[in-house]
């Protein structure tokens, strides 16, 4: 639509933009306009206001809001959406409580409804959770945020009423289609504005980072524009993830922000000390192997048994086919000795790779160093010799 060029490649299941000459792009370059197909959609993010969305996508915000009626009448063209879509519910509304729910799990399903005045409407102890199955009153003009996974029936059997009655109050939801999501439909858009991020803005993320040390560190000026997907090298002087005066808000854990070897040695559980980076295979071989990663760790499954993270060592046969499956919530890499195969592993993705040479392999993840393991690939001996030996000494 926009004449670039592009190459495709069905056999890995790749998208890559090229330049004039035919090189490799990783990605558009910030503040480029792109037209989009008719009929495209928007998914909103958490953040987004509607005046947000008409500016980068060089449209208004009342043509948005005139094909958007329903879904943002209840926010201003100002304020901030959070992505989930709302839900109109009937005159004096209930809703059935579910297992071990508390006021606030119930409470946080709704527009500005807290725990403690749900519990007073209802005339009940807030300190004493509602009983399992039992009838809640909402407040009349309880608006429902859609959940990831709910479906309309659910939806409707969880306040009493009827998918019907639920459409009639909701008309432009589709059942079939319904997502939890708040997805806009688009007027005709001839400049999509490419977003993009600052040097300051990326430096923010690190310790002892600036904007211009970073530039200074990949040859870039401060006020240079890189095109989106470019890899860029920390500063030496880097450290961390975070500026060192961050403060904790409780809305991470520790558990799940460094690897779970890691993690174990912090809470002073026993670790198994093994010989790493191994000089010898094991003993064994194994027929069957998934790499999970878990927590930012590489957990080896080994014909079925979970290896130490991050200390998985194990020995296979020339031929065997491994997968890799991302169960993270963040983008590893595939890498396996020196080469890299799958950049961008995201979450939820698998990764099959055949070993055919033998020797002894790394596998390792670009952004996370700490991710570690190792495959021997070997040649099973037939054993004949030794068996003959054996009936040689017997005789």
């Amino acid at each position: 639509l926009n004449n670039l060029n592009y190459a495709i490649d069905y056999g890995e299941g790749t998208f890559t933009l090229l330049d004039e000459q035919g090189n490799p792009l990783t990605g558009l370059m910030p503040g480029e306009t792109l037209a989009l197909p008719q009929g495209a959609r928007y998914e909103v993010v958490a953040g987004d206001t509607v005046e947000s969305i008409a500016e980068q996508h060089n449209v208004s915000a009342a043509q948005i809001r005139n094909m958007n009626q329903e879904l943002l009448q209840h926010f201003d063209d100002d304020e901030e959406l959070d992505g989930f879509r709302r839900l109109e519910l009937p005159a004096e509304p209930v809703v059935v409580v579910g297992p071990a729910e508390t006021w606030d799990v119930i409470a946080e399903r709704y527009d500005d409804l807290d725990g403690e005045s749900l519990a007073l409407l209802n005339g009940m102890d807030l300190t004493e959770d509602p009983p399992a199955e039992s009838i809640l009153e909402l407040p009349e003009d309880a608006l429902y945020v859609a959940q990831d996974l709910d479906t309309f029936e659910e939806i409707a059997t969880r306040h009493q009423i009827t998918v019907d009655e639920l459409l009639e109050l909701n008309p432009h939801e589709e059942p079939e289609l319904f997502r939890a999501q708040l997805i806009l439909d688009m007027p005709d858009v001839d400049a999509y504005v490419i977003d993009g991020q600052t040097f300051d803005d990326l430096a923010a993320g690190f310790g002892n980072v600036t904007g211009a040390s970073l530039a200074r560190a990949n040859d870039f000026g401060p006020g240079d524009t890189v095109r989106v997907g470019t890899r860029l090298r920390l500063p030496d002087e880097a450290y961390g993830t975070a500026p060192a005066d961050t403060i904790n808000m409780g809305v991470g854990c520790v558990e799940h922000a460094v690897p779970r070897a890691i993690y174990a040695r912090i809470i002073g559980e026993d670790v198994d000390d093994v010989d790493f980076p191994p000089d010898e295979a094991p003993e064994e071989f194994t027929d069957e192997l998934t790499i999970f990663s878990y927590d930012i760790d590489w957990v080896f499954d080994a014909d079925g048994e979970e290896l130490q993270p991050n200390r998985g060592v194990v020995k296979i046969r020339p031929g065997t086919t491994v997968r890799w499956d991302n169960q993270d919530t963040v983008m590893h890499s595939v890498s396996v000795g020196e080469e890299t195969y799958e950049a961008q592993f995201m979450p939820g993705d698998t990764f099959d790779f055949t070993f055919e040479e033998t020797g002894r392999f790394q596998i390792w993840c670009l952004y996370h160093p700490e991710q570690d393991g190792y495959v021997f690939v070997e040649v099973e001996e037939d054993g004949t010799d030794d068996e003959e030996d054996e009936e040689e000494e017997e005789q």
